[in-house]
């Protein structure tokens, strides 16, 4: 059967995503004709040309300056340079923005989070975005560049990924545009953030007007599953994950998994890996689905996980071998939750062992085991750069996220990462329910008297979301009521009230003000030219 899986716009143009690949490579192993376009890089190719930007009236001297950005983000000069790195972002920021003003209020950006004149968490405001070319400049670049490209490959099934909030309007749009001209061909929708709707997509109407299907959760059996029904012409009721709505009323099939061990190395065959803003390839693996941990309160992502799944380290050699051979590259990113000690040991080893001479990113906690030994065998292995979810500097909070981390153990790991030649790019927050700003001030106190063991680090304020373990139980930390807007039938993250702390105003405004020291908040580099520096 001839499928076609798409990742749409809109996110950062730095790298593939893992999920295509990885059903593309199930499918192609069971004989299924795929095809698999990255219409996210396309589109900011789309944007930032020189035609386009003539026409949103930009000067010679933005138009050539935005080319030598794009030029500068796929060098590794300028990977190695924090300051080419953000002047290049800037000028190709600048550029967004002025394609931005026939849009408006929508924002084009490099980051995943856009201004848009219609709801995200309303199903009324996403159908209204995608028939809306005032404030939607996705209409115009799929009618353009994609939607003749589309069908002209005559695919049965159309797959469409997304995987962050921002691709909602771009993936709906492209899909209302689809049915319009070829009703026919089945359109199936998944992705994390399908996944995290599941709730609102089993009684919602509104949201299965252009999609024939979603797929929530693991998608490489669903979408075989679902191919061989629709050959078949069965029934979908036998297609495990998939939500569908049939003469009116909608149908939840049970999950299914399948573990890691039984899938193939993915496949990005097809995609335009020397099109990324980024000076090489940098490729997307998966070791295991699940968090070892998977005890912080402010986690929704985790419970979607029954089971933690690790894939065999010998099968995770074999992926990086064939990658590294066919598409010439060095670079690797782990998508895991979380990566335990034992695990990056026996990795470590494994890759030493195999002399594959690889650079590679991973997430870990802030573990005692995380010993200056391991540390240094990492580095040989090619772990250049980690990266951490800190959340807090200070203690209290972190005993209250239920983190399991020490505030003293995690200075020393970046103290010792340093001595093994380990960048460290850390996340935070501020804000969790009940913190205080005296509380809050030690995240900052923390980066100020580490500063010189971290490469990059980003704060941010604590979103109460969906699933977490906050949201399930708010009493328990605090929270008096929790905030739910009428006609934001597809809300993730809520506003709130507590008992004691901050406010998340307060928070807002402590993040934008003077006593945050500047290099905090403006020291942040996609991980991927982060790691790319050493490449």
């Amino acid at each position: 059967m001839r499928i076609l899986l798409i990742i749409p716009p809109q996110h950062g143009p730095f790298q593939p995503l893992l999920g295509v690949p990885s059903i593309t490579a199930y499918l192609r192993e069971k004989g299924h004709e795929v095809y698999q376009q990255d219409l996210n890089v396309e589109a900011f190719q789309y944007f930032l040309s020189p035609e386009r930007l003539k026409e949103a009236q930009a000067d010679t001297k933005t138009i050539r300056d935005t080319k030598r950005a794009v030029r500068a983000l796929r060098s590794p000069k300028t990977a190695s340079s924090p300051s080419e790195y953000f002047s290049a972002i800037s000028k190709i920021e600048k550029s967004l923005g002025l394609i931005s003003k026939n849009y408006y209020p929508a924002r084009l950006s490099l980051g995943q989070n856009a201004q848009e004149k219609h709801s995200h968490f309303s199903s009324s405001g996403l159908l209204k975005a995608t028939i809306d070319a005032s404030s939607n400049p996705f209409i115009e670049f799929f009618e353009k560049k994609a939607l003749n490209r589309i069908l002209k490959l005559s695919p049965q099934i159309i797959g469409i990924s997304v995987s962050w909030k921002s691709n909602l309007f771009p993936a709906f749009t492209l899909a209302r545009m689809i049915k319009n001209i070829a009703p026919g061909i089945h359109i199936t929708m998944g992705g994390s953030y399908i996944s995290a709707l599941e709730e609102y997509l089993k009684r919602n109407r509104r949201l299965h007007k252009y999609i024939d299907s979603f797929v929530v959760y693991e998608g490489e059996i669903s979408v075989e599953k679902l191919a061989g029904a629709i050959k078949s012409q069965q029934k979908l009721s036998s297609v495990p994950n998939l939500i569908y709505m049939k003469e009116g009323k909608i149908f939840y099939n049970p999950p299914e998994s399948i573990a890691l061990d039984r899938l193939p190395t993915p496949d990005y065959d097809g995609l335009p890996l020397k099109d990324y803003f980024s000076p090489f390839p940098v490729l997307p693996l998966l070791t295991s689905r699940g968090c070892y941990w998977g005890k912080c309160a402010f986690c929704s992502h985790n419970p979607n996980y029954k089971n933690l799944d690790q894939r065999d380290v010998g099968l995770v050699i074999d992926d990086i071998k064939r990658l590294s051979r066919k598409h010439k590259t060095r670079c690797f990113l782990f998508n895991d939750s979380c990566m335990s000690p034992k695990r990056l040991e026996e990795l470590s080893k494994r890759l030493i062992k195999n002399r594959l001479n690889i650079k590679c990113i991973c997430e870990l906690r802030f573990e005692r085991a995380l010993s200056l030994p391991l540390l240094k065998l990492m580095s040989k292995a090619g772990f250049d750069l980690l990266y951490f979810g800190l959340e807090s500097g200070c203690q209290r909070s972190q005993d209250k996220m239920e983190k399991g981390v020490r505030i003293a153990t995690a200075e020393k790991i970046l103290r010792e990462a340093k001595k093994a030649n380990i960048k460290c790019d850390i996340s935070s927050f501020i804000g969790f329910p009940g913190e205080t700003k005296d509380e809050a001030v030690e995240t900052f106190k923390f980066f100020s008297r580490n500063r010189r063991f971290i490469n990059s680090m980003s704060v941010g304020v604590f979103q109460l979301t969906k699933n977490s373990r906050v949201y399930n139980a708010p009493t328990d930390y605090g929270i008096e009521k929790i905030h739910k807007n009428r006609g934001e039938d597809l809300c993730l993250s809520f506003r709130y009230c507590c008992k004691t702390g901050m406010s998340q105003e307060q928070a807002r405004q402590l993040l934008c003000s003077s006593c945050v020291p500047k290099d905090i908040v403006s020291l942040y580099r996609g991980r991927e030219h982060s790691m790319t520096a050493a490449c």
